[in-house]
């Protein structure tokens, strides 16, 4: 199985979907100090986007409603938003509405439970 292949922005770059973005040193002191963003959505509208390189203190398994799964770990995903739990994952057939980014790369949705 190949990996996917995912762009790394530079500053001659086009913004599009599906490209990572890292901060440079004129965003030290902000919030996006050192941040490695996953371009999930640009158009005419705005852009969405998760970082991906700054861990959340808690991991999935800590939060009331995912206390049953396995350990894993979490990322802020952005300040815009904290509020929310969004998926970054390669598995539409698991979470259903998922919207896709990549051919390999989807987000969001519903987690279906599953038996056993």
């Amino acid at each position: 199985m190949t990996e996917e292949k995912f762009e790394v922005c530079t500053y001659l770059c086009p913004m599009q979907a599906g490209i990572f973005i890292s901060s440079t040193p004129a965003l030290d002191g902000s919030v996006f100090e050192k941040t490695v963003i996953f371009i999930a959505e640009y158009n005419d509208k705005g852009a969405l986007g998760f970082v991906t390189n700054q861990p959340f203190p808690r991991g999935l398994n800590e939060l009331v409603e995912f206390r049953h799964v396995r350990a894993f770990p979490l990322m802020q995903g952005g300040p815009v938003d904290p509020e929310h739990l969004y998926f970054v994952h390669r598995r539409p057939d698991l979470i259903s509405g998922a919207l896709k980014w990549t051919a390999r790369c989807t987000w969001a949705g519903i987690l279906r439970q599953r038996s056993g």
